[in-house]
């Protein structure tokens, strides 16, 4: 008799890894410099549809931005208050957060190659290519 038994489920990351336009993402965060509130939610982007605000907020957890309850953490403090050191702290923070990814030298990696290392964060299909461009 043969017994078909699944693979095991593949970890997945405790927050989903940010597939927002990068844009919309460093936007969002210029919004911020005025005054950061308390609590990061989606009333803060009220003219983004409601699938944005989301992808926003799941961002800001992944890259450790907001804790769970959504309150600011120091890097978004660091991010929103200095728009000069923004490049400096925003590559600390991908860095951290995308360790298999910068193990890698991107200018030396193939297409299919960079799709391996994203897929482990959880990605396929049409989120996996905006995962990607961000």
């Amino acid at each position: 008799m043969v017994r078909h038994t699944m693979p095991p489920p593949r970890p997945q990351p405790a927050h989903a890894a940010p597939y927002v336009p990068f844009k919309t993402f460093l936007t969002a965060i210029e919004g911020l410099q005025s005054g950061l509130p308390n609590r990061i939610d989606r009333s803060l982007w009220p003219s983004l549809s409601g699938a944005a605000q989301g992808q926003l907020l799941a961002a800001f957890r992944f890259l450790g931005l907001v804790d769970d309850s959504g309150c600011p953490t120091a890097p978004l403090r660091e991010l929103a208050a200095s728009p000069e050191a923004r490049r400096r702290s925003l590559r600390r923070i991908l860095e951290k957060s995308y360790p298999e990814l910068i193990a890698l030298d991107l200018t030396k990696t193939s297409p299919r190659q960079l799709e391996e290392v994203m897929r482990r964060y959880g990605f396929t299909g049409h989120t996996l290519r905006k995962a990607t461009s961000f």
